[in-house]
């Protein structure tokens, strides 16, 4: 769950302390994107942002992403189990961004389809 809508918060009084070790909060951190994070192994993710896009994505890429200077663009790479959040991120960015890692791929044909299917229903629904 995400803390960016809680106000006040406090302890049970019988819920018992779990301590953690730090390196193991960390290394969930680092598999987080936009704050998510999936229960599954951590895989790569990749990407290619063609010129002139790949000029702003690089100034506004999720924590974690790193990327490199190819002929053409940029290429984005991040560890991850929150492979879903990077698809939204390659979405979004329409027909500049192309995966280059079969679970981004399936991830990104998987949403945009259904994005793609829910807006040629409503066509169809607004032209009865």
């Amino acid at each position: 769950f995400r803390l960016s809508g809680v106000s006040f918060a406090a302890p049970e009084a019988n819920e018992k302390f779990i301590d953690q070790d730090a390196a193991d909060i960390a290394k969930m951190l680092s598999e987080t994107v936009g704050g998510f994070r999936a229960d599954a192994p951590p895989v790569k993710s990749i990407f290619f942002v063609r010129q002139p896009e790949a000029t702003w994505v690089k100034r506004n890429l999720l924590k974690g992403m790193e990327h490199e200077t190819v002929p053409g663009g940029i290429r984005v790479w991040i560890d991850t189990a929150a492979v879903f959040m990077v698809a939204g991120f390659v979405v979004r960015l329409g027909e500049a961004a192309k995966p280059e890692s079969k679970e981004l791929a399936e991830h990104v044909e998987r949403m945009a389809s259904a994005a793609l299917a829910n807006a040629k229903a409503y066509q169809s629904e607004s032209q009865d």
